[in-house]
């Protein structure tokens, strides 16, 4: 997993426990950081696991928090098995690459505008991930001030 995606995966979580407080969050995140030494891979493995842990630290709330840290790893998972992300991926020929030569692909092989469109895709689906990961956090929050 790429670096970049690693660190987009971890503020999704860390969104996600925004909700329950300050304290909690740094309790969570340090559990996660010694249990599973920050491996998407291995907290996708032992999700069940992690959200005992949730129920136990957070009690109703951790539903929510486990539901939509379950959807970030849902998003890694596919990811990670669809697309090898030391590997991108060129939105105009539909062919991975490795990292070091990708740009050299894209300055020899496609034109100003098509590197263009692969540019704004690739923004466009970073916009997209954001903008639903707030409607997320706004629902979230949403429904534990009215439950």
């Amino acid at each position: 997993m790429s670096s970049d995606s690693h660190s987009i995966t971890l503020d999704a979580i860390e969104k996600a426990l925004a909700i329950v407080g300050t304290e909690s969050r740094n309790v969570i995140l340090n559990y996660i950081q010694d249990r599973y030494g920050m491996d998407l891979n291995t907290l996708v493995r032992y999700r069940g696991e992690f959200t005992n842990y949730l129920e136990e630290m957070l009690g109703d709330s951790a539903e929510i928090v486990a539901s939509r840290i379950n959807k970030v790893l849902d998003r890694h998972q596919a990811k990670s098995t669809t697309l090898d992300l030391k590997h991108p991926l060129c939105y105009i020929c539909n062919r991975t690459y490795a990292s070091e030569s990708m740009r050299r692909h894209l300055m020899m092989d496609h034109t100003r505008e098509e590197v263009a469109h692969h540019l704004a895709v690739i923004y466009v689906d970073d916009w997209r991930e954001e903008a639903e990961l707030q409607v997320e956090n706004n629902s979230t929050l949403h429904q534990l001030l009215h439950n």
